[in-house]
């Protein structure tokens, strides 16, 4: 006799129930053992960019040359940027002392004007010597957690080097643990996830280059102190989509209103810098990208928010690089491509039709 069917729903419902619970089981186990996942994930994600340029050095050298090649292009760009870091804060810490009274003078003269308002002394403003105080633990927590961050980096780096010597065996190991059907597809998906990764980061990091030359050159060339480091922020931030040009514009603008001592010169810095970025942000960049990938601002804020409470300062890190790439590889699944539609723009480009199971090719 033949057994009724469930219920409509039933079973839809428990495979849902059955997914979120899953969810929360993983970034559970992310959050505990971030110490360790977030390096990894960090390792991945650089593997996607890596790896490309690595297999087009295998057509010009042998393959262990390619890969030495690489690892050291990986571990120049490290120390580079660890020293950028490590001189950008030698700059300030030897450049803000020399402004403290133009600090307290600007202090003066906006507590004066809101005396003026009738607003108390004692109220609406904060006190400076509290700042002072604060802004001088934060600069000595950072230089503390250089050693975290240093073993984050080595992490990585390792990580990293494992990874790219494990890829070219990669594809064999796929084919001997699936059926031929399910690895080929496997791999094309992979090799999809990894051309646009390696895409994106190439543009964005040209166009970060870019930017940190041109505000480090135009904050010189207006005489502003720090320019370096000005530069450098603006490299870093511009990683972050739409966030990072936002507050990238901002220190500098605040070291304009220290150093001249005029509103109207800080107006100045700020509107010149933000030219700068929305000329880069909004022509150069998509011209190139081809505007395949626009994270929404709330997408941005929400991944810096909740992967930082996931992994901490790691998880901030890598907070909208890891949504980057979820957002790509939800985007080649058609079950999860309406996840990627809400979280960025993905609409520019034609995607791929769909072949239903038994549909004719072509």
């Amino acid at each position: 006799m033949e057994q009724p069917s469930p219920p409509p729903g039933i079973v839809p419902g428990r495979q849902t129930l059955l997914r979120i619970i899953t969810a929360l089981l993983v970034l559970g186990a992310f959050k505990i053992s971030s110490v360790i996942t977030f390096p990894l994930l960090f390792a991945a994600f650089l593997l996607f960019f890596v790896w490309p340029i690595q297999r087009r050095l295998e057509h010009y050298l042998p393959r262990a040359l390619a890969l030495v090649v690489s690892l050291s292009a990986v571990l120049l760009v490290t120390v580079l940027v660890a020293a950028a870091l490590l001189y950008s804060g030698y700059l300030v810490t030897t450049t803000i002392p020399g402004h403290v009274q133009s600090i307290q003078n600007l202090y003066d003269k906006l507590t004066a004007r809101a005396h003026a308002l009738g607003l108390a002394r004692d109220q609406g403003l904060v006190d400076l010597g509290a700042v002072i105080d604060q802004v001088t633990a934060f600069a000595a927590g950072v230089f503390t957690n250089f050693l975290t961050t240093s073993g984050f980096l080595l992490l990585v780096s390792t990580f990293l080097i494992l990874g790219l010597l494990e890829v070219p065996r990669s594809r064999d190991r796929l084919y001997q643990a699936l059926p031929e059907s399910q690895a080929r597809r496997v791999h094309e998906v992979v090799t999809e996830i990894s051309h646009k990764l390696h895409e994106f980061m190439l543009v964005r990091t040209f166009t970060s280059a870019l930017t940190a030359v041109l505000t480090g050159l135009l904050c010189w060339l207006v005489g502003l102190d720090l320019a370096f480091v000005w530069g450098f922020l603006a490299f870093m931030l511009n990683y972050i989509p739409t966030l990072g040009s936002i507050i990238a514009v901002i220190p500098p603008t605040l070291m304009a209103l220290i150093q001249y001592n005029s509103f109207l010169d800080a107006f100045g810095v700020l509107l010149m810098l933000t030219v700068l970025q929305m000329v880069i942000g909004n022509y150069l960049d998509p011209r190139l990208q081809g505007r395949y990938l626009s994270i929404s601002p709330l997408t941005v804020i929400f991944s810096l928010v909740f992967w930082g409470w996931i992994g901490g300062v790691p998880g901030a890190i890598l907070g909208v690089p890891l949504t980057i790439g979820l957002i790509i590889t939800a985007n080649e699944f058609p079950s999860t491509r309406p996840i990627a539609a809400l979280l960025a723009d993905l609409r520019t480009r034609p995607q791929k039709p769909e072949r239903n199971p038994g549909q004719p090719a072509g």
